[in-house]
């Protein structure tokens, strides 16, 4: 699954998706609750980390974290110590399965898959057992991440969204996964001849998405380090909330913390920030919902739907520069496209005169080029480059079954099929829909308007600039 990590100086996909589906009902959350806490508090001896702030309790959206008592803007909401963490870390010093990961070397997703899996599976013998115990079960988690939903479900709720092919990319390596879990051997360390199937390692897969973090926790480390942290991973996303409320982990103190982005009063419910920028797609793809704050509408495309690359030489330099055209993702998000976006379909389709004229011999040396490219080159070049990503949006758009009007009264109707499986299902892939549909609608419109303007004539060097201002 390494590929579906973006990595973050705060957070990977990450949180609680024991709520954001309606229908669970939480049996002996208190006692769960109470037993998580006791188990952090044994962990500081020199001073008292306060688990009251919040506990348990439904939010808006189902399973969540609720005020105790009035909360301050800015105050810390939660403080659990490096020891509760499960982590990479933990795995390769974890003298059953250590070895195995060790000796199979297994890139980071995959061993906290391993470590996860085997904890789960010693139950009360695990230390972190108090925390595990209190994840959602594969029945729970099935009714929201979509990780988790039948084939058929995924097929139908998400008929024409690029989504569907991410998801097939990660049903994949979980399947991949499996094998190379059974293949290290890693039913000798379930106890009771237990098995391993591929659906535990979907669930496995699907809480790291919905809750790992991605943490410096050694500063000497060249790399974060992949990490699930107790306590903290149990609040809720609001795309309001913005970096402040982000989990930081301090290097003296030994300790990460979150803070509350705005005040809160006794009974409401308490939210952090999975990362300000995440788009729809993300948090539906990574934690199975969206909420009804979150105005970042993207739609994420293969670059290959620009068009084919003109020929080797310009594929070699989208090469060098890790950019393939089979590896690649472009973002159409309202204002249009970015500049890197751009500058990749001008390499893409640019002549062997453009190419020299760049600098670009394939002789590894891309520097030159990509710096020539980031500005527009000529006029033919431009127009094609906008005909591309207009056609793209277009051909995009014929892929969906239904428009935007009828998804957004669909989002507004149904109120007898709520609080079902269903319901909760199909709400959450439409508002992940509705997502990249608006971002095509206003896209596509904003780059029709480039398009004529250059075809009025329109100089090349303030072709974007100008647009930039009046937006």
């Amino acid at each position: 699954m390494a590929a579906v990590l973006v990595g973050s100086s705060v957070r990977v996909p990450s949180a609680a998706l024991l709520g954001h589906a309606p229908g669970v009902v939480e049996r002996g959350a208190a006692a769960r609750e109470e037993r998580l806490k006791q188990w952090l508090r044994g962990m500081t001896k020199h001073r008292q980390l306060d688990f009251d702030t919040m506990g348990f309790g439904r939010g808006r959206n189902g399973f969540g974290m609720i005020a105790s008592g009035a909360i301050d803007k800015g105050s810390v909401l939660a403080e659990v110590p490096l020891q509760a963490f499960l982590s990479e870390k933990t795995a390769e010093r974890c003298l059953l399965v250590g070895p195995m990961l060790r000796k199979n070397d297994f890139r980071p997703w995959l061993t906290m898959c391993a470590h996860l899996l085997v904890e789960r599976s010693r139950g009360k013998e695990s230390f972190w057992h108090p925390y595990i115990s209190a994840l959602p079960s594969v029945e729970e988690l099935s009714i929201s991440h979509p990780l988790l939903w039948p084939a058929e479900t995924i097929q139908e709720l998400l008929q024409g969204s690029p989504m569907l092919d991410t998801i097939a990319t990660r049903l994949k390596l979980c399947q991949e996964d499996h094998e190379a879990l059974l293949t290290a051997g890693i039913e000798k360390f379930l106890p009771g001849g237990e098995t391993l199937s591929e659906g535990d390692v979907r669930w496995a897969s699907a809480v790291l998405l919905s809750r790992a973090f991605s943490l410096e926790l050694d500063v000497d480390d060249d790399f974060d380090t992949l990490c699930l942290v107790p306590w903290a991973d149990m609040l809720n996303h609001c795309s309001s909330a913005g970096e402040e409320s982000c989990l930081i982990f301090d290097q003296d103190t030994k300790t990460a913390s979150l803070e509350a982005h705005k005040s809160y009063s006794k009974g409401d419910e308490v939210f952090d920030s999975y990362g300000p920028a995440l788009t729809g797609s993300q948090l539906f793809l990574d934690y199975g919902f969206v909420d009804d704050e979150n105005e970042n509408y993207a739609v994420d495309l293969p670059a290959q739907v620009l068009g084919p690359v003109r020929s080797s030489v310009n594929a070699a330099l989208l090469e060098a520069l890790g950019l393939p055209a089979g590896g690649t993702l472009v973002s159409i998000v309202p204002e249009g496209v970015d500049e890197s976006v751009l500058a990749w379909t001008r390499a893409a389709i640019a002549s062997p005169r453009e190419l020299s004229a760049a600098g670009w011999k394939s002789d590894g040396k891309y520097q030159k080029a990509i710096m020539y490219f980031s500005e527009p080159i000529n006029r033919d070049n431009e127009c094609e480059v906008l005909r591309r990503l207009i056609a793209a949006c277009e051909n995009l758009w014929s892929k969906y079954p239904t428009s935007l009007e009828h998804d957004l009264d669909e989002l507004t109707g149904g109120e007898s099929d709520m609080r079902t499986t269903t319901w909760a299902r199909k709400q959450a892939a439409l508002r992940a829909i509705v997502c990249e549909k608006k971002a095509l609608t206003a896209g596509k419109t904003v780059l029709c308007g480039f398009l004529e303007k250059l075809r009025a004539g329109a100089a090349l060097k303030s072709l974007y600039e100008v647009d930039r201002e009046e937006g």
